[in-house]
């Protein structure tokens, strides 16, 4: 079960930005995918899969997410997904090298 919930300020003080999600039931790539899009309200959404994955036949168990541009906060997180607004093309090369799956939110 996955719920959403709106922060006024840091949950934890001194934590950052960025958030470790491990889910409590995995769920496939695919699903996480539905799921994004349509909290977010988009129609699509740009994937980039982790060496290895494939949409239907990867579980995720873990998501690394930050708003914006979040390659500086997760970079070197262990994560199935990354969810960030924008990364740029090297470092989503080198997340998807180390078979993790980086979906961005930018059209």
């Amino acid at each position: 079960n996955l719920q959403v919930v709106k922060l006024e300020k840091p949950p934890l003080p001194g934590a950052g930005m960025g958030r470790l999600v491990t889910l409590d039931d995995p769920v496939s790539l695919s699903d996480l995918l539905s799921r994004v899009k349509q909290h977010l309200g988009l129609n699509h959404v740009r994937l980039a899969m982790g060496e290895g994955r494939t949409v239907e036949g990867s579980t995720v168990r873990s998501v690394a997410l930050c708003a914006g541009s979040g390659a500086s906060v997760l970079k070197g997180v262990a994560a199935d997904v990354y969810l960030t607004g924008e990364m740029s093309h090297h470092d989503v090369l080198d997340a998807v090298a180390m078979g993790t799956s980086v979906i961005s939110s930018i059209q």
